[in-house]
């Protein structure tokens, strides 16, 4: 082994608790160099990788993927764990999981093949928050690891940005929606001409930050304050939807039917 510094740890029972969907097995942070080759071997897990510095090479079959800084990649159950490092020095964290639902899980995140995927840079206090979970022993702190590996799962599937992390242009957007969605008139063109700015390139950085353009921000952020209205108090639908920046009521139903799966009605008697 050449490695420079590798720190794991291991959840001390074979198989998840029967009360977890997932289970958080292991999670670990290495720092190797040039020389480090990982030892070929097939696993019966899934593992996840997120690239810190330098880069690592992976083979699968006939296939070599590169994992560079911000990117994450996985192997499979019955995948043969062949890698190494390409670069002087390579930094990278993993975590594995397993259980009868993790492939489906996994799945419902977006990952359609292994990788890599671009996801931000590492979130260094999600893995210790796993890595608490799994070096304390018994149930509470299995179910404790099943939300910490789910919600490195959910930091891994995009590079979406929280909001508060968001850049100037596009927080300064986020708050003219929020304090003038009641405006039928807002639209991206009206966003853009108040930001001074091209709609075109507002609407690239915004979705890039955000996960959703600013059109369907506006919407979700109607229809969000209009289901509180709905279930807060006894006014009429037309009422809300001009409340909630929409001149025509059945437009409102529309817009909220196709966001929520429920008319203002349906949504209104559960």
């Amino acid at each position: 082994m050449n490695d420079i510094s590798h720190i794991l740890y291991f959840r001390p029972s074979a198989n998840p608790s029967a009360s977890v969907p997932l289970g958080g097995r292991s999670v670990g942070h290495y720092i190797v160099d040039a020389k480090h080759h990982e030892q070929r071997m097939v696993k019966d897990f899934f593992q996840f990788f997120w690239g810190i510095e330098g880069t690592g090479e992976f083979k699968i079959g006939r296939q070599a993927l590169l994992l560079h800084p911000e990117e994450v990649l996985f192997l499979k159950p019955g995948d043969l764990h062949d890698f190494q490092a390409v670069t002087k020095k390579w930094e990278y964290r993993w975590w594995t999981m397993d259980g009868p639902l993790t492939g489906r899980i996994i799945s419902s995140f977006g990952w359609k093949n292994r990788g890599p995927k671009r996801a931000g840079p590492c979130p260094v206090e999600l893995f210790i928050g796993l890595e608490n979970c799994i070096r304390k022993i018994g149930p509470a702190a299995e179910r404790r690891g099943c939300a910490a590996a789910i919600e490195l799962l959910a930091a891994a599937s995009g590079d979406e940005r929280e909001e508060d992390s968001f850049d100037p242009l596009v927080s300064e957007c986020v708050a003219i929606i929020k304090r003038q969605f009641k405006n039928p008139g807002l639209d991206v063109a009206a966003l853009a001409k108040v930001l001074r700015v091209h709609r075109t390139t507002l609407a690239r950085k915004f979705c890039a930050q955000t996960g959703v353009s600013p059109s369907e921000y506006i919407i979700r952020t109607r229809v969000q304050n209009a289901q509180s209205l709905l279930k807060g108090n006894s006014r009429s639908i037309a009422e809300i939807a001009g409340d909630c920046g929409y001149e025509d009521s059945n437009y409102f139903s529309t817009a909220f039917k196709r966001m929520t799966g429920l008319s203002p009605k349906e949504f209104r008697r559960q």
